[in-house]
Protein backbone atom coordinates (compact mmCIF):
# COMPACT_ATOMS: atom_id res chain seq x y z
CA UNK A 1 0.00 0.00 0.00
CA UNK A 2 1.21 3.31 -0.84
CA UNK A 3 0.94 5.23 2.48
CA UNK A 4 1.52 8.59 1.14
CA UNK A 5 -1.81 8.17 -1.05
CA UNK A 6 -3.53 7.29 1.91
CA UNK A 7 -2.36 10.13 4.15
CA UNK A 8 -3.29 12.26 1.26
CA UNK A 9 -7.25 10.55 0.99
CA UNK A 10 -7.42 10.66 4.65
CA UNK A 11 -6.31 14.52 4.86
CA UNK A 12 -8.35 15.12 1.84
CA UNK A 13 -11.22 14.08 3.70
CA UNK A 14 -10.60 15.52 6.99
CA UNK A 15 -10.30 19.15 4.63
CA UNK A 16 -13.49 18.81 3.46
CA UNK A 17 -15.16 17.85 6.90
CA UNK A 18 -13.70 21.18 8.29
CA UNK A 19 -14.51 23.37 5.18
CA UNK A 20 -18.21 21.95 5.50
CA UNK A 21 -18.22 22.83 9.19
CA UNK A 22 -17.18 26.22 8.36
CA UNK A 23 -19.78 26.43 4.96
CA UNK A 24 -22.63 29.10 6.28
CA UNK A 25 -24.41 27.58 3.27
CA UNK A 26 -26.23 24.16 3.77
CA UNK A 27 -26.16 23.10 -0.01
CA UNK A 28 -22.49 23.80 0.06
CA UNK A 29 -21.97 22.11 3.78
CA UNK A 30 -23.14 19.28 2.11
CA UNK A 31 -21.03 19.13 -1.35
CA UNK A 32 -17.78 19.39 0.94
CA UNK A 33 -19.18 16.63 3.06
CA UNK A 34 -19.90 14.64 -0.40
CA UNK A 35 -15.93 14.94 -1.38
CA UNK A 36 -15.20 14.13 2.15
CA UNK A 37 -17.36 10.69 2.04
CA UNK A 38 -15.77 9.82 -1.91
CA UNK A 39 -12.28 10.59 0.01
CA UNK A 40 -12.77 8.03 2.97
CA UNK A 41 -14.22 5.72 0.14
CA UNK A 42 -11.17 6.23 -1.95
CA UNK A 43 -9.08 5.55 0.95
CA UNK A 44 -10.56 2.54 2.54
CA UNK A 45 -10.70 0.89 -1.88
CA UNK A 46 -7.01 1.39 -1.67
CA UNK A 47 -6.53 -0.20 2.16
CA UNK A 48 -8.70 -3.13 0.96
CA UNK A 49 -6.98 -3.67 -2.40
CA UNK A 50 -3.22 -3.62 -1.45
CA UNK A 51 -2.19 -6.34 1.16
CA UNK A 52 0.21 -4.83 3.68
CA UNK A 53 4.23 -5.30 2.91
CA UNK A 54 4.16 -7.53 5.90
CA UNK A 55 1.66 -9.69 4.87
CA UNK A 56 2.47 -13.45 4.69
CA UNK A 57 2.31 -15.15 1.14
CA UNK A 58 -0.59 -17.35 0.95
CA UNK A 59 -1.14 -20.29 -1.28
CA UNK A 60 2.50 -21.78 -1.30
Amino acid sequence: MNDSNLNYLRARARHERTVALASEDNCVALVHLRMADEYERRAQMLKDAVPPAHAEPTGL
